[in-house]
């Protein structure tokens, strides 16, 4: 991806150098059409990346004049991404007074509307835009999440299933369809469909839910060799990769293994309350002569054998945070 940005922008500055020496107004024109649309997609690109400040001061550079839908649009994905909401709201409502019938837009005041647990609202959005774009697979991908924050698994199920007709080479979508069926009981189909996520690209999210998928199953060593591999390549990407692993280590007894790995993951994620949370109780159960190391493997392993038989009973509810993807938004909805 970054070969593909360099090479964009390598484009970008001879257009500008271009640009200085240009005489007739058409050629001109021409050259600042070419340099709105490079930053376009290099900001696009650059959000893929997670680079949203750089992202953010390319599409802070488009000329309103002639990309002012995309302009509102870029700009507040990223103020969205890096959760400056106030901004983006305001930015959001001025930009739809402009372009009231953009699908982009109103699929962006959807994403902004579920970022902040407003799950009513965000579905009247994405409606519209879909109203507007009846076909658009980011819409559609995000109208099925929200459908998932009300437990409606069935009908998000059939929205992903079409999302992987138009686009068969999105991870994310087959991530979510195994979500679908892990929260409906069916974690065998899950495995299948966070495996072919796995196959298409390598996400992290794939390991998430293969690892939830192997524990609802009752299967530990798959769970905790799963755990073990979405670490080892995904380090930097998912604090849930270390909470994986520390599960799977302190539900077979090895709690000095899983404190270290909390602690790893919290110099990482610094911020993150799960991760802090369990440490906190594997110190405490190691503080316990009852507890902790002095436990038997075998009787470890009973006792999670038994969580998993009465893991039916729970509430198939979860936060949306552990949920392996269904905070996941598509936001482009213009070609590039």
């Amino acid at each position: 991806m970054q070969k593909v940005i360099q090479g964009l922008r390598q484009k970008l500055y001879r257009a500008q150098n271009a640009l200085k020496q240009a005489k007739g107004e058409k050629v001109k024109k021409n050259l600042e059409l070419l340099i709105n649309d490079l930053r376009h997609d290099i900001g696009y690109l650059l959000f893929t990346c997670g680079e949203y400040e750089k992202g953010l001061a390319m599409y802070q550079g488009l000329s309103w004049k002639t990309h002012g839908e995309g302009k509102y649009h870029g700009i507040c994905w990223g103020l969205i991404q890096m959760r400056y909401y106030d901004a983006a709201w305001k930015l959001l409502n001025k930009g739809l007074k402009r372009y009231p019938e953009s699908p982009c837009l109103l699929n962006a005041m959807g994403v902004l509307h579920r970022d902040l647990y407003h799950d009513y609202e965000a579905l009247q959005y994405f409606e519209k835009a879909l109203h507007r774009n009846p076909k658009n697979y980011s819409i559609l991908f995000n109208k099925a999440n929200v459908l998932c924050d009300f437990n409606f698994y069935e009908e998000a199920a059939s929205i992903y299933r079409q999302c992987i007709k138009n686009n068969p080479y999105d991870p994310y979508n087959f991530v979510m369809l195994g979500h679908c069926h892990l929260e409906t009981g069916y974690p065998e189909e899950a495995v299948g469909f966070f495996k072919s996520a796995r196959d298409l690209w390598d996400v992290p999210e794939a390991f998430n839910g293969l690892y939830r998928a192997y524990e609802d199953m009752g299967l530990s060593n798959e769970a905790r060799l799963i755990a073990e591999e979405g670490l080892r390549k995904f380090p930097d990407k998912d604090s849930r990769l270390y909470l994986n692993l520390a599960n799977a280590y302190h539900n077979r007894g090895w709690l000095d293994e899983a404190k270290e790995v909390l602690q790893r993951g919290l110099k990482k994620f610094p911020d993150d309350e799960d991760l802090s949370e369990l440490l906190k109780k594997i110190e405490d159960d190691s503080d316990d002569p009852k507890k902790g190391s002095n436990l038997p493997i075998l009787l470890a392993i009973i006792l999670n054998n038994i969580r998993h038989l009465l893991a039916p009973l729970e509430k198939s509810h979860r936060r949306r945070a552990n949920n392996g993807g269904s905070g996941f938004h598509r936001y482009q909805c213009m070609s590039i």
